[in-house]
């Protein structure tokens, strides 16, 4: 597995690897567009030069696009030294470890760069499956924090001096 930039190519694949809960959770009811995803890959292009902002990744397995992973040290929400998780990987490369693993190489970029110390994962608490690859990650629970919009997220953090797996 490898991590990567985005680039334009990887956008059918992207889209294709949409399903309903990728929507749910992570594009707030909206299916990407050509023109959606295209400003979204050039956000992260000019994040990833500058180091600022959202850092994010494809995650290629088997040489194909199985989802993408993200760490954001600049969220306003987050204490200094910590960077937010965010992971979806597409249908076809669920149950294979791909999250727990692209997760654990990203942690480990973030530390080589020295972006963040402590990496946090914030979920929706009705997103089991992503609460089960937190864990699994070697993120320990810690609370539960309301979101500026009043929403209530459950809260994991990991070190990112920690080992990925448990």
């Amino acid at each position: 597995m490898t991590l990567r930039p985005f680039t334009v190519a990887d956008i059918e694949a992207h889209h294709a690897g949409e399903d309903v809960e990728t929507i749910r959770w992570l594009t707030e009811g909206h299916r990407s567009t050509v023109e959606s995803t295209t400003r979204w890959i050039q956000k992260n292009d000019v994040a990833r030069l500058t180091q600022t902002g959202e850092q994010v990744f494809a995650v290629e397995l088997d040489g194909r696009l199985a989802g993408m992973v993200a760490g954001n040290p600049s969220l306003a929400v987050l204490a200094e030294g910590e960077a937010n998780i965010s992971y979806a990987v597409h249908p076809w490369a669920r149950r294979r470890g791909v999250a727990c693993t692209a997760v654990g190489l990203l942690c480990q970029w973030l530390a080589d760069q020295r972006l963040a110390a402590t990496a946090v994962i914030r979920v929706d608490p009705d997103n089991h499956a992503s609460i089960r690859t937190a864990l699994a990650c070697g993120f320990g629970a810690a609370g539960q924090a309301e979101e500026p919009t009043g929403v209530v997220m459950a809260v994991f953090r990991r070190s990112l001096s920690a080992p990925a797996h448990r």
